[in-house]
């Protein structure tokens, strides 16, 4: 599962049920400190042109 943030980057998640793909989806729209330091843009420059 990938999760875009628009004008930050994008992270993929692997292996995710649709359960656990609603609780990510739902908990990072709020929030999304947590996973900063791993979006990345598609060529890795960590640069956004989402």
């Amino acid at each position: 599962m990938e999760i875009i943030i628009p004008n930050k980057g994008s992270v993929n998640f692997g292996n995710v049920d649709s359960k656990e793909a609603i609780r990510l989806i739902k908990k990072y729209l709020k929030d999304t400190s947590e996973i900063e330091e791993f979006l990345v843009d598609n060529n890795g420059t960590k640069r956004c042109d989402h």
